[in-house]
């Protein structure tokens, strides 16, 4: 792994863990972390094509304070396939935020939008064969009351691209919008409880790149009421969606993988 790459999980670590999140509500301070292993196979990587398979590792935190909150994950990913030199790759994403109800000292509102914050996020990553990804989200995040949801947000933010390929600009460069809901609606069937989860990126066409669309909606069943624990150990299917993956136009992506997520 390259010296950018460590340095990379070291930063997004540091402030996911030791910060705070950007898709729940402002309130009596509060962190939760946990970790996913992912695999699946049919990635596609660009000049390449499909049938990619991958590992992943992701360290998710999210946390809260009386002021806002924020959101983050770090994800180590493998590629197992010579064609794309069994490449490593290190990204993250941050999204701290500041709720205008908790900053003007006002309670969550009763209606469809509890709250909104201010948002500034930071997406950036790096590939061993050369992909170095940096992204800065300004925009704002509203929380909203759905019957049945834990969680419901809506993101929109300016999206400014300053990604290069081995240090140098190619095309990305640019900036325009993105739009993301995200979501999570627990239900039982029976005595299991189950969770459905996920969001989806809208990114504007800028630079060079097109227009891409990237949904991972998650299905997981909580397996730690057989020891007695509960919300401990999950498992299930996320799938992942992914339309002009990294801006490329016809590269489209459909990956189910395997997921177990701890949360200690």
């Amino acid at each position: 792994m390259k010296l950018t790459a460590k340095f990379l999980i070291g930063a997004i670590v540091s402030l996911t863990l030791g910060a705070v999140d950007a898709r729940a509500q402002a309130g009596d301070p509060f962190t939760d972390w946990n970790v996913q292993l992912l695999y699946g196979t049919n990635y596609s990587e660009p000049d390449i094509g499909r049938e990619i398979s991958k590992g992943l590792v992701t360290f998710e935190n999210a946390a809260g304070w009386t002021w806002g909150s924020s959101y983050g994950f770090v994800e180590v990913l493998r590629s197992y396939s010579a064609a794309d030199e069994n490449a490593t790759e290190v990204y993250g994403e941050w999204y701290p935020s500041a709720s205008l109800r908790a900053l003007s000292r006002h309670a969550p509102g009763e209606g469809f939008v509890r709250d909104v914050s201010l948002t500034f996020a930071v997406n950036a990553g790096t590939k061993s064969t050369g992909p170095q990804a940096l992204a800065l989200l300004p925009g704002v995040t509203a929380e909203l009351s759905i019957p049945g949801f834990r969680l419901a947000t809506l993101g929109v933010y300016a999206y400014v691209d300053r990604s290069k390929f081995e240090g140098e600009e190619f095309g990305a460069h640019g900036t325009s919008f993105q739009i993301t809901p995200s979501w999570s609606v627990p239900f039982k069937l029976g005595r299991a409880a189950l969770v459905f989860d996920g969001f989806a990126d809208y990114i504007g066409e800028h630079g060079e790149l097109e227009y891409q669309v990237l949904a991972q909606p998650q299905l997981k069943i909580d397996v730690s009421p057989l020891w007695g624990s509960e919300g401990q150990l999950l498992l299930g299917v996320e799938w992942q969606l992914w339309r002009n993956k990294y801006g490329v136009r016809g590269l489209d992506e459909s990956v189910p993988q395997v997921l177990v997520l701890w949360n200690p």
